[in-house]
């Protein structure tokens, strides 16, 4: 509500009920987008356009190169969905875990009663679920499984479907299916065979599946894993995030989640190459595989798009390609609002 509220004091026109299905090319420049509705067809000029879609659904349609996956195999990482679970006893969970380390290797349990509500995070379960699965003659799809407490809601961490293409209405539907039943698996496993769960119901659903990866545009320069990893400093930075590494197995196996230092995001890692006035910002700018466990998550999603709105201002009022855009004003932008760009900036 908020963050509609300052887009219409600012002036934009808001499009729900919306999506773009194609650009529209001048040459080899992006002249405008063709979005449908419920209304139909219509066509929305532009000076520059970002593309934001996760998926460089533009960047693909005005025949920019990209990349799938990890590369030369296309693999990507899994999807997965959240889900709540209500009416736990938080309490008894946390005594359990507390006496089971072996069972919650890796969890973190607020001193505090009065704190669990928010910030228990316990991550393990493999040998409770591996004996579930030979016990019931199924099949779940991970070792183990998160949960974690926030505003007094259970957080479920648990599902997993490998090797789905997110760009499929088809499979993206089968992989919906499979989570559902994967949902309703763990949550019989949890009720029965961990204290606190006895009296446990699902609560909420995601509503959409949480797809980690799919294109990544060939920009400018691409970002790699030794960059996120070794904290490679960029003259033209326009954002800082200390996201963890976050990769999923495209193969199933456990979860590369290490904590780093921060890193930088390079300017031209928005700008895709081969086309013009055009932007990325979100998961899919030009990133590899390994560097994406980083740039996925949401506070670099966030920080590209603010960059990224940002250089479509300063290239229109400049009249400038965005290839062209003189970084300098950006990060002069950024800087006023307290966007930090360099990684000693959140140390």
């Amino acid at each position: 509500m908020l963050l509609t509220r300052l887009l219409h004091d600012a002036g934009v026109r808001v499009l729900f009920e919306t999506v773009v299905s194609a650009p529209v090319m001048k040459g080899k420049e992006v002249g405008g987008v063709i979005v449908e509705g419920k209304g139909g067809r219509q066509y929305v000029s532009a000076k520059v356009v970002v593309d934001c879609s996760a998926d460089a659904d533009v960047v693909a349609g005005a025949g920019a190169p990209y990349v799938l996956g990890d590369g030369d195999a296309h693999a990507v990482q899994p999807v997965s969905m959240y889900y709540t679970l209500s009416n736990v006893d938080v309490k008894r969970l946390a005594e359990w875990a507390q006496a089971n380390p072996d069972e919650v290797p890796a969890r973190a349990i607020p001193e505090n009663d009065k704190d669990l509500d928010y910030g228990l995070w316990l991550t393990g379960f493999n040998n409770l679920i591996k004996a579930y699965q030979e016990e019931k003659n199924i099949k779940l799809q991970r070792d183990n499984i998160t949960l974690k407490t926030a505003n007094g809601v259970l957080y479920v961490n648990a599902t997993r479907v490998l090797g789905v293409d997110g760009l499929s209405p088809l499979e993206m539907s089968d992989a919906m299916l499979e989570i559902y039943r994967q949902i309703e698996a763990y949550t019989a496993f949890l009720i029965e065979k961990v204290p606190g769960f006895e009296n446990a119901h699902i609560g909420q659903i995601a509503p959409v599946i949480g797809v980690r990866e799919t294109r990544h545009i060939r920009g400018e320069y691409t970002l790699t894993g030794n960059d996120v990893i070794d904290c490679v400093p960029f003259e033209d930075t326009i954002g800082a995030d200390n996201c963890a590494m976050d990769v999923h197995d495209v193969k199933g196996s456990d979860v590369d989640f290490q904590g780093l230092g921060p890193y930088e995001i390079p300017y031209r890692s928005l700008v895709p190459l081969e086309v013009e006035q055009l932007l990325v910002a979100g998961r899919c700018i030009s990133a590899d595989h390994v560097a994406h466990g980083r740039t996925r998550n949401m506070p670099a999603c966030m920080a590209t798009g603010q960059a990224a709105g940002v250089a479509a201002a300063v290239a229109v009022a400049s009249g400038t390609k965005v290839r062209d855009v003189d970084v300098t004003k950006v990060q002069k932008i950024l800087r006023k609002m307290n966007m930090p760009l360099k990684a000693e900036e959140i140390a």
